[in-house]
């Protein structure tokens, strides 16, 4: 076309169009800060980044109160966009599995975790956590620190603390067994 067009052009390469939602005009930042401008497009509010999951054939996570299982005989990849509750399968501990009073601990923390309201199974987190302080009160500072994950809402967080607590269980388990051999 003509040099008054190759001007406007190059004046308004690399711009994002105005009137449009979002950005501060700046195309380029489309491509080198995303986040930057997806939180300018929502005001300021807090963003969070995708979660990106590769499950193994035949491989199951929990997303929320759903469970997905990659059924093909090769490895997928699943993004979750939105905050979600997620546990792989290998974070989970089946109920029929739990044998000893920190496996049922990390059962109801699960539940806790993945349920939409967890105040359902808080009973049942305080009967189990007495039956641990009663059994082995060396183990209380533990639950007093998982405790506190869950008034705080940090649900994960507690769950990684009954995992802990659940292998101190299984070491002295180890050293009674040994001592008792």
């Amino acid at each position: 076309c003509c040099s008054c067009c190759a001007d406007r052009n190059n004046d308004e390469a690399g711009r994002w169009p105005a009137g449009l939602p979002g950005g501060d005009g700046n195309l380029a930042a489309l491509f080198y800060d995303p986040l930057t401008l997806l939180a300018q497009r929502l005001g300021g509010k807090e963003t969070t980044m995708a979660l990106k999951i590769e499950l193994k054939a035949n491989e199951r996570v929990i997303i929320g109160e759903h469970a997905i299982v990659n059924a093909s005989d090769r490895r997928i990849k699943l993004v979750v966009e939105t905050k979600a509750r997620i546990l792989r399968q290998s974070e989970i501990l089946p109920e029929h599995e739990a044998v000893t009073v920190c496996d049922r601990l990390q059962v109801v923390l699960q539940r806790m975790y993945l349920a939409r309201d967890p105040a359902p199974h808080q009973a049942d987190f305080l009967r189990i956590a007495g039956e641990i302080v009663a059994a082995v009160p060396r183990f209380g500072p533990r639950i007093a620190e998982i405790s506190g994950h869950i008034l705080a809402g940090e649900l994960y967080p507690a769950l990684k603390g009954a995992r802990a607590l659940r292998e101190e269980e299984a070491k002295l388990l180890a050293l009674a067994r040994a001592a008792t051999a």
